[in-house]
């Protein structure tokens, strides 16, 4: 007679997989048929950053930065996760479009959501279409909210662009983007007195506003997109 032996259930609780989604998907239950909690973030898109007509001689045109994404994150326990449907739809905010070269302002960044939890997108930075004919301040995009989450934070604002125009004209400052909740400071600065925006660095972070010093019609940045990550916990 032989005697079997059979392996103790673990009694360790911990994290099962981390999912990053950057492009819209759909989340299946039945691929984690252990876990005991979830835990979900959304990220919105930033906001693009604001272009730039070529500036008159001795002026400087600048346009404003984009806006950050907003945030949210819900916890799921057993019972939360057993009310989900079977599968989910996962949305990714497309982010904000450019501000063009004609003083477009950026476009704005999308929503992320996940089952109601949303971080929704920015707004997108002026652009300017005077080429600095006159002191002038061009706004920043607006931050995205979020809902749906026991942690729900608003994005950053993007910087706003100040101008000038004749002998003060290199007093000025351009529309940084701001950073998005996975990244640390403006997403994306643009350093150069002529030049165009930068592209958010972070999930969510907005693209700066293009600068010009009577050198050429300048685009500004794109916002980055969104973000949905989600996590599976239970015994391991």
């Amino acid at each position: 007679m032989s005697q079997g032996s059979a392996k103790a259930a673990s009694s360790l609780f911990g994290l099962i997989s981390v999912t990053y989604y950057t492009a819209n998907d759909t989340w299946t239950k039945a691929n984690t048929p252990g876990a005991s909690s979830m835990i979900v973030h959304c990220v919105g898109a930033g906001g693009g950053g604001g272009g730039v007509v070529i500036a008159g001689a001795s002026n400087v045109s600048e346009g404003g930065g984009g806006g950050g994404g907003g945030y949210s994150k819900r916890f799921y326990n057993s019972a939360a996760i057993t009310a989900l449907g079977a599968t989910e739809a996962i949305a990714i905010g497309a982010a904000g479009t450019a501000g063009a070269d004609t003083g477009g302002t950026g476009g704005s960044g999308g929503n992320s959501t996940f089952d109601g939890v949303t971080g929704n997108g920015a707004t997108g930075g002026q652009g300017d279409v005077a080429g600095s004919a006159g002191d002038t301040q061009l706004a920043g995009g607006a931050s995205g909210d979020a809902s749906g989450g026991n942690v729900a934070v608003k994005g950053s604002y993007g910087g706003w662009a100040t101008t000038r125009t004749g002998p003060i004209a290199g007093f000025h400052n351009h529309g940084g983007g701001a950073g998005g909740p996975y990244g640390g400071g403006d997403a994306a600065s643009a350093h150069s007195f002529s030049t165009a925006g930068l592209t958010g660095a972070t999930w969510g972070g907005g693209g700066s506003g293009a600068r010009d010093n009577n050198s050429a019609a300048r685009a500004g940045g794109a916002g980055r997109g969104g973000l949905v990550v989600i996590e599976m916990w239970g015994r391991i």
